[in-house]
């Protein structure tokens, strides 16, 4: 299989398809089509998956898309793995969180991951008064329901080398930035690049 390829293209979102998004299919009904199609062509099934939730140029439909990958984290953890950076780009950094509670330790720790990096970067170009991503905005509050549940600001903070209090303080900055960022956007509507042009999704 090949290790890059462009999102979805029209003709592939054909009528054996549209089990992703149908409402009314049952859960046996959904989980024998996907794994038919999964085993068919892994590939494009992801590539469809990914076009569900995209929100910027796809179907914008986050709750089939987290069907899909809750299921696919059952049967190729591997793959959810390798792709776990492209859910962000595809929708919402809190999509990642909404995947917690589903996902195995080693799932776990490549979202932590994913978030320390996209942190440390934002940091460095906050300093630099660059643009920074919206990832500081959806990261857990501390105390949280999500948090109480799963202490997840001691774990990045553990891996920022961050204290509680400059996790608040430096999350509260950033997301400040992130309004100020927006206002910013308003305003120039043109000449911004469509970031999804060029996703690459990882099957290998």
């Amino acid at each position: 299989m090949e290790d890059e390829f462009l999102l979805v293209d029209p003709p592939d979102l054909n009528d054996r398809y549209q089990f992703l998004w149908d409402k009314k299919i049952t859960e046996k009904e959904y989980e024998q089509q996907f794994l038919s199609e999964y085993n068919k062509d892994p590939n494009l099934l992801l590539r469809i998956l990914f076009f569900v939730r995209n929100c910027r140029g796809g179907m914008g439909n986050r709750f089939s898309f987290r069907k899909g990958i809750f299921l696919l984290i059952k049967i190729d953890p591997d793959c959810v793995y390798r792709n776990l950076k492209n859910i962000p780009i595809v929708g919402y950094w809190k999509d990642l969180w909404m995947l917690w509670p589903q996902c195995n330790e080693y799932l776990k720790s490549g979202i932590i991951e994913l978030c320390v990096e996209q942190l440390k970067k934002d940091i460095i170009s906050l300093g630099m008064l660059q643009e920074i991503s919206m990832a500081a905005k959806w990261m857990p509050n501390e105390k949280s329901e999500l948090d109480r549940k799963y202490k997840i600001t001691k774990l990045l903070c553990a891996e920022l080398k961050w204290s509680l209090k400059e996790y608040r303080k430096r999350i509260g900055t950033m997301r400040r930035a992130i309004v100020e960022q927006k206002k910013l956007f308003f305003y120039e509507k043109t000449g911004i690049i469509n970031i999804i042009d060029g996703v690459y999704l990882n099957i290998n």
